[in-house]
């Protein structure tokens, strides 16, 4: 009996011990949160790193190297989180882990600001008169029009895009009163839509095989000289087919390659090897406007346009951009871009070689 009392007076600091490190370990998983990557302009939440941290082991992370910047003692489930993220807002009662700008690092542009008690790194760009030798309406890249460089900056720096000036003044509808920067050259998109692109203007030695037929009833050298001559026009030429124009040809004799369809231009009677591919066409990145077409009918689009090409078997092109009865002046105007808070997205165009 003796023996046994003095086993449990042995044993009893190490059933304490086990009942003291089952409490703390119960209290420590209470006081565990999760730690998120970010805190976004509402003051919310973003991008869940764990669930199973405190502040102190969150908040150590941070100063240790890996971006955590926020926890919140309440743990969402994956539905809640969800949630959050398509609504925009990100989950609430977050806890920065950081109480002042001191020590914060911002990317270029951006400047610390404390914001609902958490340092946030807001775009702040140089505006100042020394970086803007010009002040008026600037044409972006994406062509939208921009009250400003500044206000164009400030939209790249807040949805972090790479929209560069095109030409000053707003954005047009042609080319003609266009004047690119940085040595580019104005070109019409499928859409009628001008971009400032870069251009080679000079082409190596073309070989005889090389020959191109254009559209516009001219014979180049190469595909080098196609694009050439299509930059200083400022409007895109397509391929009729290999080799010199003759002008004698005719959908009956000529022989077109098997992915190709021979069309006819009705202005001219001369034939067109061109694709009837959809895919071509009517990929999802090119953008859907309407345009009048050389058949003086309008269209919802560039592919349905090259549909009815293909289903009549005649060649039409782009007329202008916009419906058939429209005034031409009514087309010149552009809305200026002043929502640097919009979330929309930058536009795809593509310049058909066709």
């Amino acid at each position: 009996m003796d023996e046994m009392i003095l086993l449990d007076k042995m044993n009893f600091p190490k059933l304490l011990f086990g009942i003291f490190m089952i409490v703390y370990h119960f209290v420590d998983q209470v006081k565990a949160g999760q730690c998120w990557v970010a805190v976004n302009r509402h003051g919310n939440c973003e991008s869940l790193v764990s669930s199973t941290l405190s502040r102190e082991q969150c908040c150590q992370a941070t100063a240790n190297g890996p971006s955590m910047k926020a926890w919140t003692d309440e743990t969402y489930d994956a539905g809640t989180i969800f949630f959050h993220q398509a609504i925009g807002t990100g989950v609430p009662n977050c806890k920065s882990c950081t109480s002042s700008c001191e020590n914060v690092r911002c990317s270029r542009g951006k400047v610390c600001r404390m914001r609902q008690s958490a340092p946030r790194c807001i775009c702040n760009p140089d505006c100042s008169l020394d970086e803007m030798s010009y002040t008026g309406r600037v044409c972006g890249s994406d062509n939208k029009s921009y009250r400003n460089l500044c206000r164009l900056r400030k939209y790249n720096c807040r949805h972090a895009r790479h929209v560069e000036v095109q030409y000053y003044g707003k954005c047009r509808s042609s080319c003609e009163s266009v004047t690119c920067l940085n040595g580019r050259h104005c070109l019409l998109d499928q859409n009628h839509t001008p971009h400032c692109v870069p251009c080679r203007l000079k082409c190596p030695p073309a070989q005889p095989n090389q020959q191109i037929c254009g559209s516009d009833g001219n014979t180049y050298d190469s595909l080098c000289k196609v694009r050439a001559a299509m930059c200083l026009r400022g409007k895109s030429i397509a391929i009729a087919y290999k080799g010199p124009c003759i002008p004698a040809l005719t959908c009956e004799t000529i022989t077109c390659p098997p992915d190709r369809v021979c069309l006819t231009d009705t202005q001219t009677g001369q034939p067109h090897c061109a694709s009837c591919n959809a895919r071509h066409y009517c990929a999802p990145f090119l953008e859907t406007k309407t345009i009048c077409g050389t058949d003086d009918v309008t269209y919802q689009s560039w592919c349905e346009m090259k549909i009815a090409s293909c289903a009549q078997g005649i060649v039409i092109e782009t007329k202008k951009g916009g419906s058939c009865g429209s005034n031409e002046a009514a087309a010149e105007f552009q809305p200026v871009y002043d929502d640097i808070h919009s979330d929309e997205d930058d536009e795809s165009y593509y310049f058909a070689l066709r």
